[in-house]
């Protein structure tokens, strides 16, 4: 924000960091605060904003309007609540209320007896006014030099006051005094003698414009717990009924800090004006000269500190349970896009601080891409060479996979070995793999046609299932038998949501597990088609999108079913083809912002050209052209602590945020691969993605790779 020449005119809030607080939307509007002194006059930069006080003097209500005979108290008001916007100088709560409170005659005399000062202070308590300025003092005279005892006995009634005011959760603030002393004045530092009134007490010493202590200013002393320094020299201040002055003294001190509080109990219904004012003194700059306590107490006042987050911030779910937000996060996979980040954009969620006060962030910003569908850093060692190396020793065949799958990627995998296995006995093949994608014990997985796709291609997977894909570093089985004329095959497979390397979100309790049936018949001499059925369970994850912290996700099921099939169209020409759907549905989590998801529906689909030795003697040409699992409907249920009550707690609010990915990926890719002589062969490939992981804002991306291979 730049700064406006009313800014630049209140200098106090260039170095007590006030103007930050109005960038955050902080005006302390409507509280009040009650000024003890010679009475306020009705300035333009309060208007409507004075309201009716108390007079000790006369002892009645609403005379002490334009009785500030030279100024002072209208000048400390104006610190406090002037006007921002009105082109001359602005307070540094400027939506706040005044109730003056004359303590001092038309001569600026203080005159006014023990139950006099009493009777104020009582009237301000049940008034309901917490917030109390105190720009006066006995100068010259300290806490330690009149001591406890003369005290009680000359002032036992405001004594008794003060005691009931800080006893009614309110705050005193005092100037610490301009005598240039070592010690605040007496009434800043009475709770040397009282240590009860300490909790809501405040004295408040000068410094320069270039931060060091004012040389008038009192020093805080012994009051250092309970005292703290502000800008009190060329202060911006408003002047009798009209008009604008510069001033100095710990007078103009001590508003800053009253302005502070109202800043912070408007902002945060939840503080009390006690820890409104442990904030203030807590967020106070320690650093540098400000270290030395004995001279700066806790410190130069600094409002952007204070009305910043103290602490670790935290989110709160149902059920109070509180997570660090910095942990908080959902990761979602290719199938969503960013969609859920885009339809939480506007959405609220609160976190709190140590004070439990409420920051609101947008639930987007905690949403991040999981796991991208093609790595072509990691396909490129694989790309034009042999899918998979096969042994075989009869009804026993082996193979190790050389795909550049990304998978085993999670914290304690070690080396990234995939392999498959299979066995013969009675006509019935047993099929077992590790580390793979386990639609390789589908018959959609095994043919040559799928094979040459996925050794071929940049991008696999065009035509396989795409939902049991979704399984990282899976262990998985099955069994192939004679059925009614085909092949049924029966499979299982365990392992955790594919994830990016390092998303590790709770490694104990997610997990994924599948189990499909699929049906393959052969129609005429050159078709085969297959029918697939199946569920998904996963742990702890959403079609591969888990989430940390108070995002933890809960477990769901997806229930999927897909047509594929191929077709030889010539002895050099084949072609495969494959469509899958699901809908998924999951269940709520306790201690969870993530309650559940409805009727999300997923669809994929690819169609794949393979051609062999027609174009070149001995090579290989495959296109492709797919659409990769994406989510076309669905609402997640959130339930979001969206504001703080007065007590601190989470206010919740229910929400539905739109699942459906915002983008719609599109992969058109074509390779070629032929023997240029005995010892050298070459590989070409080109692949085009549209949107991405099903990312609207991702740009289009083009690859091409070639591989020379050449034996020695």
């Amino acid at each position: 924000m730049t700064p406006t020449a009313e800014d630049l005119a209140t200098t106090q809030l260039q170095l007590n960091n006030g103007l930050y607080a109005f960038q955050r939307g902080y005006f302390g509007a409507n509280e009040e605060v009650a000024v003890y002194g010679t009475g306020v006059d009705l300035h333009p930069e309060l208007a409507g904003r004075v309201d009716l006080g108390f007079d000790a003097l006369a002892g009645t209500t609403g005379s002490t309007l334009d009785l500030d005979a030279n100024g002072h108290d209208t000048a400390v008001a104006g610190v406090i609540a002037a006007a921002r916007g009105n082109g001359g100088v602005e307070g540094v709560a400027p939506l706040s209320r005044i109730t003056p409170v004359r303590i001092v005659d038309s001569t600026d005399t203080y005159n006014t007896s023990d139950a006099q000062l009493a009777a104020a202070i009582d009237w301000v308590r049940t008034q309901g006014i917490k917030i109390s300025n105190n720009s006066w003092n006995a100068p010259g005279t300290s806490a330690q030099d009149v001591g406890a005892t003369t005290f009680s006995a000359n002032a036992p009634k405001t004594l008794a006051a003060y005691r009931r005011a800080i006893g009614a959760g309110g705050v005193e603030i005092w100037a610490a005094g301009n005598e240039s002393k070592d010690q605040v004045d007496l009434f800043a530092g009475l709770p040397l003698l009282y240590p009860e009134l300490q909790r809501g007490w405040v004295a408040v010493g000068s410094v320069d414009t270039s931060g060091v202590l004012s040389s008038f200013s009192n020093k805080c002393g012994a009051a250092a717990a309970w005292c703290l320094v502000a800008p009190g020299e060329n202060v911006g201040l408003i002047y009798k009924t009209s008009g604008y002055a510069t001033g100095s003294g710990t007078s103009f001190t001590t508003p800053q800090v009253a302005g502070a509080e109202a800043l912070l109990l408007a902002a945060f219904p939840n503080l009390t004006p006690q820890t409104a004012l442990q904030i203030i003194l807590q967020t106070a700059n320690k650093t540098g000269i400000y270290a030395d306590t004995a001279t700066y107490g806790q410190g130069l006042l600094d409002i952007e500190r204070a009305t910043r987050p103290v602490g670790a911030m935290t989110v709160a779910t149902q059920g109070n349970v509180t997570y660090q937000a910095t942990g908080t996060s959902v990761s979602l996979g290719s199938v969503f896009g960013m969609g859920l980040a885009h339809s939480t954009a506007q959405v609220p969620v609160v976190a709190q601080d140590a004070f439990q006060r409420g920051y609101a962030t947008s639930l987007g910003s905690h949403v991040t891409a999981g796991v991208t569908n093609f790595d072509g850093v990691s396909r490129l060692g694989a790309f034009g060479r042999p899918d998979e190396v096969t042994w075989t020793d009869g009804s026993l065949r082996l193979s190790l996979i050389q795909s550049a799958d990304p998978r085993l990627t999670a914290p304690g995998d070690a080396g990234g070995a995939k392999f498959t296995g299979t066995t013969t006995i009675a006509g019935v093949e047993t099929r077992v793999g590790f580390g793979i994608d386990p639609g390789r014990l589908l018959e959609s997985g095994r043919t040559p046609v799928s094979s040459a796709l996925a050794g071929g291609m940049l991008a696999q997977g065009a035509v396989s299932n795409p939902y049991l894909a979704l399984i990282d570093g899976a262990w998985s089985g099955g069994v192939a038998t004679p059925f009614a004329g085909g092949t049924a095959v029966f499979a299982v497979a365990n392992g955790r949501p594919l994830q990016r390397q390092g998303f590790d979100p709770q490694a104990s309790d997610n997990g994924s597990t599948a189990a499909v049936v699929e049906l393959a018949y052969r129609v005429g001499s050159s078709a085969t088609l297959r029918g697939e059925a199946g569920v998904l369970e996963e742990q702890a994850s959403i079609l591969g999108a888990t989430g940390t912290g108070a995002a933890r996700v809960g477990n769901s099921r997806t229930e999927f079913a897909g047509l594929t099939g191929e077709v030889v169209l010539t002895p050099h020409l084949a072609a495969a083809g494959g469509l899958h759907a699901g809908l998924t549905d999951t269940a709520g989590r306790t201690g969870s912002l993530i309650q559940g998801t409805t009727a999300v529906t997923s669809f994929a689909a690819g169609l794949g050209l393979v051609e062999t030795g027609a174009l070149t003697p001995h090579g290989k040409w495959v296109l492709g052209a797919s659409m990769p699992l994406r989510a076309a409907s669905g609402e997640a249920q959130l339930v979001l602590p969206t504001a703080v009550d007065t007590s601190g707690a989470a206010v919740f609010s229910r929400v539905r945020a739109g699942l459906k990915a915002d983008g719609r990926e599109v992969d058109l890719q074509s390779a070629w691969s032929a023997p240029l002589t005995a010892q050298t062969a070459l590989t070409g490939g080109l692949l085009w993605r549209q949107d991405p992981n099903n990312i609207r804002t991702a740009a289009a991306e083009t690859v091409a790779a070639v591989r020379v291979d050449v034996q020695f």
